[in-house]
């Protein structure tokens, strides 16, 4: 009986000692393993803070393109209704245009009829 139990308690001890050894080297992974994680910790908190920072200026961008993309319309409209206006004037000067046209021919006519009125009533063409 104590032949077994010397051996068990050597089995005990070379147990222990092992597990000690392990535990020593479980602490020493640890301890790299929790520097590691503090590492990428900090490294995603600058990650985060970065898409903060993107997330901000993509809101701030897309705000301004909004209210670019409703003034452009007004413009297009101001511009639509310059259009139509420039259209319309271009009718009134063609219509002006052709009224110039006809007066100057009446009044060359007319020119023309007093002049021979004149002509005749001075014995010019009798």
């Amino acid at each position: 009986m104590f032949h077994f139990t010397c051996t068990t308690l050597c089995n005990i001890f070379v147990y222990y000692v092992v597990s000690a050894a392990c535990i020593c080297l479980m602490c020493r992974n640890l301890s790299s393993v929790e520097g590691k994680m503090t590492k990428l910790q900090k490294d995603l908190s600058q990650v985060d803070q970065k898409v903060n920072s993107l997330k901000k200026t993509f809101e701030v961008r897309t705000t301004e393109a909004a209210k670019l993309k409703v003034e452009l319309e007004k413009e297009q409209e101001t511009i639509e209704a310059a259009e139509n206006l420039v259209g319309k004037l271009e009718g009134e000067y063609q219509r002006w245009s052709e009224q110039v046209h006809c007066s100057t021919d009446f009044f060359l006519i007319m020119y023309c009829a007093v002049v021979t009125v004149v002509a005749v009533a001075c014995g010019y063409f009798l």
